[in-house]
């Protein structure tokens, strides 16, 4: 007989996720997501399809950044601004691009219950905050503002 201040193991886990924060969250949902074994023509149609749609959605922004550059980039000071607008519209970029990538991901695979319950939100903030993808696109902004980008 079960007692009644018992817990099943599946509200013991659904506590510890809710102690966890968003960013620790989206980090196990994203290992967990790209664990999950998806027939690789599928992978590769949710992921290009997540790449059109960001690009879509953040090309404007990109105009916009490209304009600035193009009008401001013979200032330092706002060339560092632009630069640094640019690497964090990458970084929006990469949460983005993987929101997508599980929601079509989602879409696309729609009997499949595990699947359905991966937090694709959570997975965009733990990509959007993903120290290593921070770095490394960083480091390539720099690069591109000592060589001296030109348009």
């Amino acid at each position: 007989m079960r007692y009644l201040d018992t817990k099943s193991p599946q509200e013991v886990d659904q506590e510890k996720e809710a102690k966890m924060g968003m960013w620790r969250y989206g980090k196990k949902k994203y290992k967990e997501f790209t664990n999950y074994h998806v027939k690789k023509s599928t992978f590769i149609k949710t992921t290009l399809f997540g790449i059109i749609l960001s690009l879509i959605i953040l090309s404007p922004f990109i105009a916009i950044l490209i304009t600035l550059y193009k009008v401001f980039g013979y200032n330092p000071s706002l060339k560092i601004l632009v630069f640094t607008l640019v690497w964090v519209l990458l970084l929006f970029y990469n949460g983005l691009n993987n929101y997508f990538t599980v929601q079509c991901t989602k879409r696309y695979i729609s009997d499949d219950e595990k699947l359905q319950k991966f937090d694709a939100k959570a997975i965009m903030f733990y990509n959007i905050f993903n120290p290593l993808f921070m770095v490394f696109s960083f480091i390539i902004i720099i690069f591109l503002m000592i060589g001296g980008l030109s348009c």
